[in-house]
């Protein structure tokens, strides 16, 4: 009997369907690559967020969804404890997670279901083009790293089962079955280095003996205005009442502490930042010990007391030291100016 045109198509059909090859997800081990650096402060007060790095796997959006019976799962080993290593050096450790909002990190030996509505949502999985699926590192350390280079390692095994059709209990029918496993050897370096406060600073004459404030010149006589900025590039604050900053006098100039001939109010004056220093400064008179600003010449060191106005006095300020109080926020900055004289 010969079979009806009907009978072929779907015996066609069929074949197509059930003899399509595997193409939902591949795995490979990518190349080791930085986490960027970070100092000791950061790492030991848990302020690195977590950092996306690839994990090792990639998978067509068009397979992953959240019928009931697919699966994608992660499961993490260590042959370390998660450890960050540099040689010779106390080592640090990491911790992995299946997205950047994760509360839990993942546990070496336990799966973990990434078509779980919370990740997929987060990872922006469903629809469009395929995806190297990401995992989350966020370093760690109890006491602060010597700076260098840390590396991390880990395995990390994928499996999946998809189909395409739908599922009756634990069949898939309908459409085509796609399930596979594979691991990822997965390595990466971070570099550990300080970043203490930075320090610029600038001046502008602001009065001359003969122009007075119009487009004064810096002969000698002439008044300067000096501006110091310290800037905090952490992402951690700074440790309490550590900030200090020495100015020393630049050659040919001395400290005017009557003023920069331009402008009335305290010669010393603060200014925050924004976001704010979170800092306290005052600048009451030359002879309060109590204010945050010392001075210091030859012989009497940070004790000394110039006289404001009387240029022989104030010639003999090698340093002016500035003393905020406080611990200066991540990111902020604050400026303090100085008048100064030209000799």
């Amino acid at each position: 009997m010969i079979p009806s045109l009907r009978t072929l198509a779907l015996a066609w059909l069929v074949l197509t369907l059930w003899s399509a090859p595997a193409l939902a997800c591949t795995v490979s081990s990518p190349a080791s690559s930085s986490l960027g650096s970070y100092s000791p402060n950061a790492i030991r007060a848990g302020a690195v967020p977590v950092i996306s790095h690839f994990g090792g796997i990639n998978c067509s959006n068009s397979v992953i969804t959240l019928l009931g019976g697919n699966v994608l799962t992660a499961t993490i080993s260590n042959a370390n404890s998660f450890k960050l290593t540099s040689a010779g050096q106390p080592d640090g450790a990491f911790q992995l997670f299946p997205s950047a909002t994760s509360s839990s990190a993942m546990a070496s030996g336990v799966a973990v279901n990434f078509l779980n509505p919370a990740v997929i949502d987060i990872l922006g999985l469903l629809g469009g083009s395929p995806s190297n699926i990401p995992l989350f590192i966020k370093p760690s350390s109890a006491t602060a790293l010597t700076p260098g280079i840390y590396n991390g390692a880990f395995r990390v095994t994928w499996a999946w089962k998809f189909c395409s059709g739908v599922w009756i209990g634990s069949t898939c029918t309908l459409g085509t079955l796609d399930q596979g496993s594979g691991f990822s050897d997965i390595s990466f370096t971070m570099t550990v280095v300080a970043k203490p406060v930075t320090v610029a600073m600038s001046a502008v004459t602001t009065w001359d003996p003969i122009a007075g404030t119009t487009f004064p010149k810096a002969i000698i006589g002439a008044k300067k205005r000096m501006t110091v900025t310290v800037t905090n590039p952490d992402i951690v604050a700074t440790d309490l009442n550590s900030v200090r900053v020495e100015i020393p006098s630049q050659t040919g100039t001395s400290i005017a502490l009557e003023g920069d001939g331009a402008s009335g109010g305290a010669p010393i004056v603060f200014t925050d930042g924004n976001p704010s220093s979170t800092l306290a400064f005052s600048y009451t008179n030359a002879g309060d010990s109590g204010d945050d600003v010392d001075f210091y010449s030859d012989g009497t060191g940070w004790a000394y007391v110039p006289t404001p106005g009387d240029v022989v006095s104030q010639r003999l300020v090698k340093k002016v030291r500035l003393k905020p109080r406080g611990k200066l926020a991540p990111g902020s900055s604050f400026t303090v100016t100085l008048p100064y004289r030209v000799e």
